[in-house]
């Protein structure tokens, strides 16, 4: 399939091409020209309403941009309402950090770089006074590394930044983005600022 500016990507959607979020919701995503936040809560509502389901861990993926700046602050803020422990997480794509290297990639750099970028995000959640975890993941799916640490931790709110596209007919965050919302053991809030 070829987006927008021709370039050859995924098709959007859970796979099928239909959208994640409702029409309308689409339709007000795509219309906005202001900061939004889209939440996939991935929960059973048959057990009660949303706002019963207790938060006490969330997981705040970062790459160290305005929109991964924008997740952190709204993240802090749930925390601190909740009583919740935020980890902040900067995931190494190894397989790009392979493609800039001729030979094996020295993987120190990048974890270095990436501990500044999920300490500089932790910073502002500590001076708000929130329980704040940072930790640097390495993998060849970044995502997967994402829904693989929120199973593990059980964490109940995953919070991304993302920038918001038009893609076809419907709004589109990004790959990595929407794989996280369609396979998260929990809820998924995604902030974006355009």
């Amino acid at each position: 399939m070829k987006t927008e500016n021709g370039e050859t990507g995924r098709r959007p959607g859970d796979g099928n091409g239909r959208p994640l979020f409702d029409l309308g919701i689409e339709d007000v995503l795509q219309a906005t020209s202001t900061p939004v936040m889209a939440v996939n809560a991935n929960v059973d509502s048959g057990n009660g309403p949303l706002d019963s389901v207790p938060i006490r861990r969330i997981l705040v993926p970062t790459v160290g941009t305005e929109f991964s700046r924008h997740a952190a602050e709204i993240a802090f803020e749930i925390a601190l309402d909740c009583n919740a422990l935020v980890e902040v997480v900067h995931v190494i794509d190894l397989r790009r950090l392979q493609e800039l290297f001729v030979g094996e990639a020295d993987v120190s750099e990048a974890v270095e770089i990436g501990t500044e970028i999920a300490d500089r995000e932790a910073m502002l959640g500590r001076q708000l006074g929130a329980n704040v975890l940072t930790d640097v993941l390495m993998d060849d799916h970044p995502e997967r590394a994402i829904i693989n640490r929120a199973t593990t931790n059980e964490v109940d709110l995953i919070v991304l930044g993302s920038e918001l596209r038009s893609l076809s007919q419907r709004a589109f965050f990004g790959y990595h983005v929407e794989y996280v919302l369609k396979n998260a053991p929990c809820s998924v809030a995604v902030v974006s600022s355009r």
